[in-house]
């Protein structure tokens, strides 16, 4: 009986260790942009852009876009906040210091770009 209760405690034990462990693999970065149109994060051509081109990344989580701050989650062991950086600026967006690309912009739609 006493053998029971001491595998159970070590069989809890060792899922909440490993349930911490797994946890500390994703973090959370908040990321500064500019949207331009009051549509982008949904519309057919800005949103899904984000959707397909940020989720190709290996170990990235999830995101939010809300209020010119884009919200990733991610696997650093995967994928490095630089790289997810250059991947918004090959959408057309900055990402903090970085700059969008010329290509990346000239893809976006004539409402989504910056205003000249």
């Amino acid at each position: 009986m006493i053998k029971r209760i001491s595998l159970l405690i070590a069989i809890g034990f060792s899922l909440f260790f490993v349930k911490t462990i797994s946890a500390q693999k994703t973090i959370t970065t908040k990321i500064q942009t500019k949207i331009y149109c009051s549509h982008c994060s949904q519309c057919e051509t800005c949103g899904v852009r984000f959707d397909t081109e940020l989720y190709k990344l290996t170990g990235i989580k999830n995101f939010t876009l809300t209020d010119n701050v884009i919200t990733v989650s991610f696997n650093p062991k995967k994928i490095t906040i630089d790289k997810i950086r250059e991947c918004i600026a090959n959408c057309g967006y900055d990402a903090d210091d970085v700059k969008a690309t010329e290509s990346g912009l000239k893809s976006l739609d004539d409402c989504c770009r910056k205003p000249e």
